[in-house]
């Protein structure tokens, strides 16, 4: 869910040595080589790459397609805030959670003919950085670019569950993303603090209306769910 388009050229293997899943992404860190001026660092649960001006361009969007050719089947990577961020695979809990929301949205998204997807990309044509968010409502004539990721004002709704390496991403630097990408509505479903946030009113700067419940207590999600 990366672009490829620089790969003619060949390059060195970025993995020093042969990889099975399961590996962790801080078990990465250690065995990974980057191109001159790519730094690594690992940080909150995340293996995270970037250069010292931590800006998205063609050579950082070069080297996360190579990251996804080379590395098993398992992590995550995504696009955003500067760096490439490398993740694994989430505890059951946080799929328990994903599909309790699923199902308690099934029968109106099938009414309304929306799709639901959990390992969609979710991008901002612009930049062309992109998150993989946990869940997200789209309907059939949802906008995509570069063949493989969402347009973030095409979505209905977007989720993040978090976890105890994921909470600061999910309610700070994604949470930029995701209004600065035109995603309209952002729900954090946060299993650490036992809250859940609504996030609405996108602008550049972020969201401008917050709606925090406790977790398992009934939130009212608005127009067009009205649920």
């Amino acid at each position: 869910m990366v672009a490829r388009a620089l790969h003619g050229t060949a390059h060195p293997t970025l993995v020093r040595r042969s990889l099975r899943w399961p590996l962790s992404a801080q078990e990465l860190f250690g065995v990974l080589s980057l191109p001159p001026g790519f730094g690594k660092e690992f940080s909150y649960g995340r293996l995270r790459i970037s250069r010292p001006e931590r800006c998205v361009d063609d050579a950082l969007l070069d080297l996360a397609g190579r990251l996804w050719d080379e590395l098993p089947e398992g992590f995550r990577i995504e696009v955003y805030a500067g760096w490439i961020v490398v993740s694994g695979s989430p505890k059951m809990r946080h799929h328990v959670t994903v599909a309790r929301f699923d199902e308690a949205i099934h029968d109106l998204a099938r009414e309304r003919a929306w799709m639901r997807f959990q390992t969609a990309a979710v991008g901002d044509p612009h930049t062309r950085a992109h998150c993989i968010p946990d869940h997200v409502v789209v309907p059939q004539d949802a906008p995509w670019f570069d063949d493989n990721v969402l347009g973030g004002d095409g979505v209905v709704l977007l989720t993040e569950v978090t976890s105890r390496d994921s909470v600061k991403d999910d309610r700070e630097y994604k949470r930029a993303f995701y209004s600065a990408a035109g995603v309209p509505r952002y729900l954090v479903v946060d299993l650490e603090q036992r809250e859940v946030i609504l996030h609405l009113g996108r602008s550049e700067r972020g969201y401008r209306e917050e709606i925090p419940v406790g977790l398992g207590q009934p939130l009212k999600l608005p127009a067009p769910f009205e649920l």
